[in-house]
């Protein structure tokens, strides 16, 4: 980004100009420059305004960091989430075209699909083994059995 760029260079000159002035002043307190009235004068406010700018500048770097860093995790988040829906969405056609699960499995993978609520996905490997489960369990037809037993219940009831 131009503007980090752009910050971190006046930051960095504000610094040098930071220590040109100290520099003067001690070389003046010290003796080894005599600087007039008016010229110390100068030199302390240059300072003063050079050092609370970098500070400016500082802050105003952090602050940009802070919202690209935001920016660049929310970026991350929303890619993620469209690779995901984008797993889901071709979840159906994958499992049709696989040539390494039984058409039984297939077809139960897909049911599960379908019973699922939206929002919610299961990777391909789990699909398949909760689908290999309801097989070995053979749910569908205990769930035909029990809306066939339902229905003779519900006859016997009105009789």
């Amino acid at each position: 980004m131009k503007s980090i760029v752009a910050l971190e260079d006046l930051i960095i000159e504000n610094e040098e100009r930071v220590k040109s002035f100290r520099r003067q002043l001690q070389d003046h307190e010290s003796g080894q420059y005599k600087l007039s009235a008016l010229k110390e004068a100068s030199a302390e406010t240059n300072l003063e305004k050079t050092e609370e700018l970098a500070a400016k500048y500082k802050i105003m770097l952090e602050d940009l960091k802070k919202q690209d860093q935001t920016e660049l995790e929310e970026k991350e988040r929303l890619e993620e989430a469209i690779r995901r829906e984008k797993y889901f969405k071709n979840q159906y056609m994958r499992i049709k075209k696989s040539n390494q699960r039984s058409n039984d499995h297939k077809l139960e993978a897909m049911m599960i699909i379908d019973e699922l609520p939206s929002g919610i996905g299961f990777e391909d490997d789990e699909l398949f083994d909760v689908a290999q489960k309801a097989i070995d369990l053979n749910i569908t037809n205990h769930l035909e059995l029990k809306g066939i037993l339902t229905d003779i219940k519900k006859e016997k009831q009105s009789n």
